[in-house]
């Protein structure tokens, strides 16, 4: 009996052709809005259109591993668009910490995953609030107007240094709750790197 080839499923170019649709509308409003004098600015902006476009079927995926290169793409797309944006509309000056908060963002959004293996959801836990700490950093730059000098000569970066490592040692400290001898080594790795980061932070804070 002859065995007929099953069709592959339309589901993933439907969401590309989609995508799609959506990267290039987005390059044309945009153009549409900022004129034509800065046209040069779409050689970035296209080809991270186009890497949006690419993503979005990955992250649709069942498999972890496409879902994985699915965000990758998206982080490095959306920096290249945001650039592109900006030098568009020659706003570079004060909106480049879009370039920080973006991208951050995006992989905040991989909270909902929960990895099986307890060393992975550490550091995937550890690699989320490093994300959250950089849409924050963002932020902190955009409400300055892009000045990564304001604050009046305050060590302001020291805070940041001091939340990133607290993140890191809390979570290495998670590992320990339930310690077993696989765990241990990302254990003193996480709180090890973390409280590096804390003394290296109070040096900047408390150093004169």
């Amino acid at each position: 009996m002859t065995m007929e080839a099953t069709p592959a499923s339309p589901a993933p170019y439907a969401r590309w052709l989609t995508a799609s649709a959506g990267a290039v509308a987005l390059v044309v409003a945009a153009n549409a809005v900022a004129g034509p004098d800065r046209w040069w600015a779409n050689f970035v902006l296209l080809p991270g259109a186009a890497g949006l476009a690419g993503a979005v079927p990955l992250l649709a995926a069942r498999s972890r591993g496409r879902v994985a290169a699915g965000y990758a793409a998206l982080c490095v797309a959306t920096m290249v668009v945001t650039v592109g944006v900006l030098l568009l509309f020659g706003a570079f000056g004060w909106g480049w910490p879009f370039m920080i908060m973006l991208p951050c963002a995006a992989v905040a959004g991989t909270a909902r995953w929960r990895p099986r293996d307890a060393n992975a959801r550490a550091a995937h836990r550890t690699l989320i609030g490093l994300a959250a700490l950089g849409v924050l950093l963002g932020g902190w730059f955009l409400l300055q107007g892009g000045d990564a000098d304001y604050a009046g000569g305050v060590r302001w970066w020291g805070l940041f240094m001091l939340a990133a490592g607290a993140v890191a040692v809390g979570n290495g400290l998670s590992l320990l709750t339930d310690l077993r001898g696989y765990r241990l080594p990302t254990a003193v790795l996480l709180a090890g790197l973390g409280v590096g980061t804390i003394l290296a932070a109070l040096r900047e804070l408390l150093w004169r």
